[in-house]
């Protein structure tokens, strides 16, 4: 399949439906706006986002799941990129969230081949990484880049013990977008739906119910802000 023709069967998926509540919390409980929408040298950082999607060129539809009732603040962080855009309301968690994205997707008049599933507060993906997801995604059904732990890496009880001393060359700090076969991820979530189960990313859903997920270099610059800190650490960036 040539480049153009892959993008055309590829979409992205851009979460953007939390409450930033870390955030919020960190910044001393009082935050007026939604992370995603701050300023970061002068464009919203969700706008940082979607642009750095298109840039990669790896797909043709975009999607953007957003808090509900903030559809119109979505939609003006949105607005100085050049793009087609489809906007959904989120859910309760990220999981409902994603649900919610594929749904509508499938309901589009051509629900894509391959989807990327994207933290909207992570800006500073890089379009290789981008592109590494896809071909690992179009060539073994699922993929999600990551990257080495620097620190040990222990499992901690309820009582805050110790309680194992995991190899840290087995594993590895996992990234988005994450890239699946639409119609696998999409049957994964709605097996998933009312099971109970809160899952932590994507990966972890496809694992139980699809198979295996594999993985390719991520980058250490494709962080995700989740604290104040993260963002102080944007270099030629003004954070407002």
């Amino acid at each position: 399949m040539t480049p153009s023709a892959l993008r055309n069967h590829t979409a992205f998926l851009i979460t953007a439906a939390g409450t930033s509540s870390r955030f919020a919390l960190s910044a001393g409980g009082g935050l007026p706006v939604k992370k995603e929408f701050l300023l970061l040298g002068g464009t919203p950082l969700l706008a940082r986002t979607l642009g750095a999607c298109l840039e990669s060129r790896a797909a043709s539809t975009f999607v953007v799941v957003y808090t509900p009732g903030l559809r119109s603040e979505t939609e003006e962080a949105l607005a100085s990129v050049h793009a087609s855009v489809h906007f959904v309301s989120g859910g309760q968690t990220r999981q409902d969230s994603v649900c919610c994205g594929l749904a509508y997707l499938n309901e589009l008049p051509d629900p894509p081949r391959y989807v990327l599933i994207h933290d909207g507060a992570r800006p500073w993906i890089p379009a290789e990484v981008i592109l590494r997801v896809l071909e690992s995604t179009v060539s073994r059904g699922a993929a999600a880049p990551v990257i080495p732990l620097p620190d040990a890496v222990k499992q901690i009880g309820e009582d805050s013990r110790i309680t194992g001393h995991l190899d840290r060359s087995t594993t590895a700090s996992i990234q988005t977008p994450q890239g699946f076969l639409f119609s696998e991820i999409l049957e994964a979530h709605r097996r998933a739906a009312g099971n109970g189960k809160c899952y932590v990313d994507d990966t972890e859903l496809y694992t139980d119910y699809i198979g295996e997920v594999y993985t390719v270099a991520g980058d250490i610059a494709n962080r995700k802000v989740t604290y104040p800190s993260d963002l102080e650490q944007a270099e030629g960036d003004t954070v407002v």
